[in-house]
């Protein structure tokens, strides 16, 4: 049985013709069948695309049908490439079929244990990474016009009090911040760029300052640890108020990465059977 154009397959059911069997199998092979070809398309799950023979490729893309090599690939996670770590099968965008490069789609367990847990888990992307760890991991050079963090959730009054930038922390944490503070046209502007380390609200914790300030040191902004060992926070102020009187309010702006994850550093003891990926055994 061979698949045939419809130029074949109509002139073997042309007037006058009597169709063989070989006719009939060839016009078969030359049509979608649903549960063979795992092609279907309903209203309510629109094209229905599925694996043939346990194979892992769903998709290919062609420059011409009769060129053996796609364009390009879209498969579900294949040995080599696309990894099952987590017993979930990753969905995989490949340049031609060079699985070294490409686009991978992966879930995190909350999403593969079914629609009860759905709603914990997250996508994560990784670009020319097979098995991403995070949920953007990649393999290479990024270039940007800017970088942000998140925007902070405690508004930050600029009125030369303390205020709770993040609090209930505990363990080892690192903190980015980027803020900036002032009133148009008074001549009172500050910007900070700081980094913000703390081992369990230790003595020995740190924040590096990077400062700019326009008019007087007292319109800086500054950052502070308060609290005990295992409930801690990170406060910020300005030096001195922006406000002049009791209806104005100035608030500063800042942004937030988080830069450690490990707060306990569990992950630095090596566990049976696990691969030790912070550096050491």
């Amino acid at each position: 049985m061979t698949k045939r154009n419809r130029k074949t397959l109509s002139a073997y059911f042309a007037d006058g013709q009597l169709p063989t069997q070989e006719a009939f199998g060839d016009l078969i092979d030359s049509v979608v069948n649903i549960v063979d070809d795992g092609f279907d398309k309903t209203p309510e799950e629109g094209m229905k695309v599925a694996q043939l023979d346990n194979s892992s490729k769903l998709i290919g893309l062609y420059d011409e049908i009769t060129v053996k090599a796609p364009l390009w690939s879209i498969a579900f996670s294949v040995s080599g490439y696309g990894g099952n770590a987590e017993n979930n099968k990753n969905l995989n965008f490949f340049y031609g079929n060079n699985k070294a490069t490409g686009l991978t789609l992966a879930s995190t367990p909350e999403i593969a244990a079914g629609p009860e847990k759905s709603s914990e888990g997250k996508i994560r992307v990784g670009i020319n990474k097979n098995d991403p760890e995070h949920e953007l991991d990649i393999d290479g050079v990024v270039a940007a016009d800017g970088r942000i963090g998140r925007m902070g959730k405690n508004e930050i009054r600029a009125d030369g009090k303390w205020h709770p930038v993040i609090a209930g922390l505990d363990g080892c944490q690192a903190f980015e911040i980027m803020a900036g503070v002032g009133k148009p046209h008074s001549g009172r502007y500050a910007l900070l760029h700081a980094y913000a380390l703390s081992t369990f609200n230790s003595k020995k914790g740190n924040i590096t300052y990077h400062q700019a300030h326009f008019s007087s040191r007292c319109d800086q902004i500054e950052l502070r640890w308060v609290g005990g060992t295992h409930d801690y926070s990170l406060e910020m102020r300005v030096r001195c108020s922006y406000e002049q009187n009791a209806k104005e309010e100035i608030y500063v702006r800042y942004y937030l990465t988080q830069l450690w994850f490990d707060p306990f550093m569990t992950d630095c003891v090596k566990k049976d059977g696990v691969k030790n990926t912070t550096g050491g055994a």
